[in-house]
């Protein structure tokens, strides 16, 4: 078991992936933000065979911006999280509540809301998604070209300490 600042990961002892790595089988996510108690509460459809509650398109989409801009999660870890979200994005843009959207992501940071419009736009037209790697720039992650080819620039960030919490 793996306990991280919103999940905690169980693994079974007796599974391993072809390099030797733990297969997590068991994520339990923890609200420790406003917009996580929000997707709990609001965001989820249950599945009615299972019982099981699946975040909302939406919900997801937050998740993963939330993801891209944290100080703490592991560059490597960014780079998947883009790719899923112009995976996500892509999929269900035609049916996507926007508003909602940013409506959720207003509650990840107070400019959050229109972050998530750009990380949509750039989603929808292959353009390179913003990551941060550390508190005081900016990493873009283009995942447009496939795992074989990545770009990253590093830029400056305006608005470096607005994930204090």
């Amino acid at each position: 078991m793996e306990e991280f600042e919103p999940v905690v990961r169980f693994y079974d002892p007796g599974e391993r992936d072809p390099n030797g790595n733990r297969i997590p089988v068991v994520d339990f996510t923890f609200p420790w933000g406003k917009f996580q108690e929000t997707i709990l509460r609001e965001h989820v459809v249950i599945n009615s065979v299972t019982g099981a509650r699946i975040p909302t398109p939406e919900a997801a989409i937050v998740a993963k911006h939330d993801a891209l801009i944290s100080p703490t999660s592991r560059i490597d870890k960014k780079d998947l999280d883009a790719s899923d979200l112009r995976r996500l994005v892509q999929t269900v843009h035609a049916r996507l509540d926007v508003p909602g959207i940013q409506t959720l992501a207003s509650e990840v940071w107070p400019g959050g809301s229109d972050e998530i419009l750009r990380f949509i736009e750039c989603a929808l037209t292959d353009k390179p998604i913003p990551v941060w790697r550390h508190a005081s720039c900016r990493v873009i992650v283009s995942t447009s070209h496939g795992p074989s080819r990545q770009s990253c620039w590093i830029v400056p960030s305006s608005h470096a300490a607005r994930k204090a919490d």
